[in-house]
């Protein structure tokens, strides 16, 4: 979408009319901080102090290796069945709801969890399936087992957790293209004498499919790399691609066999990312639904057959349960909604845990795992380095990615995509193929350990969130305000900082707050960059998981959920006193 007044005001102010300029900062740090160490990584597959060799790729063809790959493929395979089973009814019923409080509730629960780390997450299940967790705990009171049940540290409770913490991947796709599907279709189709089951299966299935499609694609590939969960819970001995690549960087120092396990894994997301782009690009258009509904483009469509063929394969379970098709999916999303919120709720009373080691029910309540954690130095240095770097690489990232929002908004719609497509490919590679490349490249020029080297790295991994963010409000500008304000003599600049700018305000907060949470809650490149003066949270708390096992994590835990909680109080009441002050200003003059 072109904005006559916004290619105006930025060509005043870049005279020589090159919107270049603009673009300059994120092509910069995608192509340092992103396109040479993967480079790198790749040369560093075939070449080692031994010089040139396909030695690493000839151990990928072990048995160890195809094991591992083996492993990882089919944990993905489980975990992604799982958010599809619990996904669709979920998104579907909130797709239904007509309550706008009830909608808001339900949105909360799903998005809600997205802004508590994955460590935090999945230390949370370590509570839940322990030995003394709530679990065993309950079963152990209501006499159906007589000692605790191993449920923590085994394939089945590892999936549970991961598909926990994968479920918002899945729903947000779902439900925002569900939610999209007008019902008049559905009407239509029954009262041409369609019955409901055959009206879901040949009218709402097939347009909501790429929103299905689009979660599976984005849970499986996120599984593949995957590193906290199975990390914590995964059983003893087994280890998934991420994991083989960690150890090979930290305990084997096998620089060619970690880079050629990235390798892999670089190309196997790659290629599923590929083969997935039309539904994924079909989600996240704000018009998929609509496009999906015509028939003149979609009956021709080999993607429109696609849905079909799935439609037809899962007809059979759908009508057996149609008669008690909303019980089930109401049961089913119910279920759901307590998988997402318990076990975060958990951390609470276990913070205040009197216990000198992880206990549900708590056997008392005492609050010296806080005074534990703000009274150790150790831990707030390393709150403080996290804060710092987290709030550093966001501002870069999102002072990068809004110029390069501005800088496309002056091209034209093939070099706009171009744009686009580079600052959301640091969404395709797995933060642990990040983690490796980073890793070779801060080696070479000496920045293990370094702020320098964590910044750079979060600032790339954080760069697609504002870009999707400011991008999606720039279409929503409204070009007349800028052209009032050049009317009004308003300089370039000033129509920059007084118009532009504070319109696009909570995008820019919103894009900068992803892209914080993103570098303050990484494990992944935290694990390779780290060095004895230099440990951010996340891993001091990843260590004090794996060694002590106490309840310390989950007061940490408590006090980042409240800071965040706490966080997204204050912006909603300022905006709302903003809101005022225009509409006083407003009614005033």
């Amino acid at each position: 979408m072109q904005h006559p007044a916004l290619e105006k005001t930025l060509s005043r102010l870049f005279p020589a009319g090159r919107p270049y300029m603009l673009l300059l900062p994120a092509a910069l740090l995608v192509t340092v901080f992103l396109w040479i160490p993967v480079a790198g990584t790749l040369l560093d597959s075939v070449h080692s102090s031994a010089g040139w060799s396909l030695r690493a790729y000839e151990e990928l063809l072990g048995g160890a290796f195809r094991h591992i790959f083996f492993s990882t493929v089919v944990n993905s395979v489980w975990v992604t069945l799982g958010c599809l089973c619990l996904g669709v009814p979920t998104s579907y019923c909130m797709a239904r709801i007509n309550r706008p409080w009830l909608l808001t509730l339900t949105v909360l629960a799903v998005t809600g969890p997205f802004f508590v780390s994955a460590l935090i997450r999945s230390y949370s299940w370590v509570v839940v399936l322990g030995n003394n967790g709530l679990v065993n705990g309950a079963l152990l009171s209501l006499h159906l087992i007589d000692q605790p049940v191993r449920l923590a540290y085994t394939h089945l409770g590892m999936i549970v957790a991961m598909v926990q913490v994968e479920l918002p991947l899945f729903i947000l796709p779902a439900y925002s293209v569900m939610r999209r599907v007008p019902p008049d279709l559905r009407r239509s189709a029954q009262s041409l004498g369609s019955d409901p089951v055959t009206a879901f299966l040949t009218v709402f299935l097939p347009l909501a499919a790429p929103g299905v499609i689009a979660g599976c694609a984005l849970v499986f590939m996120t599984s593949l790399g995957f590193y906290e969960t199975p990390a914590l819970l995964g059983p003893p001995g087994t280890y998934f691609l991420s994991q083989a690549i960690e150890v090979r960087v930290n305990s084997l120092a096998d620089q060619s066999g970690a880079a050629a396990h990235a390798v892999v894994l670089l190309v196997l997301v790659g290629g599923l990312t590929s083969a997935c782009m039309s539904p994924l690009l079909l989600a996240l258009s704000s018009t998929s639904a609509q496009q999906s509904a015509s028939p003149s483009s979609g009956l021709k469509s080999g993607m429109q057959r696609f849905y079909g063929a799935v439609a037809h394969s899962i007809e059979r379970v759908v009508r057996r349960l149609a008669r008690f098709r909303w019980p089930i999916a109401i049961s089913i999303a119910s279920f759901t909604f307590m998988l997402l919120i318990v076990p975060l709720l958990i951390l609470f009373p276990l913070a205040f845990s009197s216990a000198p080691f992880v206990s549900f029910p708590p056997p008392g309540l005492s609050a010296k795992w806080f005074t534990s954690y703000l009274s150790s130095a150790q831990w707030v240095d390393s709150t403080l380095q996290s804060l710092f770097i987290g709030l550093t690489s966001a501002a870069l990232a999102t002072v990068a990615g809004g110029l390069a929002v501005l800088g496309g908004a002056r091209l034209s719609a093939k070099l706009r995509l171009a744009v686009f497509v580079n600052g959301a490919v640091p969404l395709v590679i797995s933060p642990i193929v990040m983690a490796v490349a980073m890793f070779y490249l801060a080696a070479r020029l000496g920045l293990i350990g370094s702020p320098l080297a964590f910044i750079s790295a979060y600032a790339v991994m954080g760069l697609p969130y504002p870009i999707f963010v400011i991008g999606a409000a720039l279409t929503r500008l409204d070009p007349s305000l800028s052209r009032a304000a050049t009317s009004l003599g308003a300089t370039a600049p000033v129509v920059l900082r007084t118009v532009i700018v504070p319109l696009l305000g909570a995008a820019i907060l919103s894009g900068f707050v992803f892209a914080f949470l993103i570098g303050f809650n990484d494990v992944d490149v935290a694990l390779f960059l780290n060095s004895s003066s230099m440990k951010t949270l996340p891993l001091l708390m990843l260590e004090d998981i794996r060694e002590e096992i106490t309840p310390r994590p989950a007061a940490v835990a408590v006090v980042l959920i409240f800071g965040t909680a706490s966080f997204f109080l204050v912006c909603s009441v300022m905006r709302k006193i903003y809101r005022k002050i225009l509409d006083f200003v407003r009614n005033f003059y």
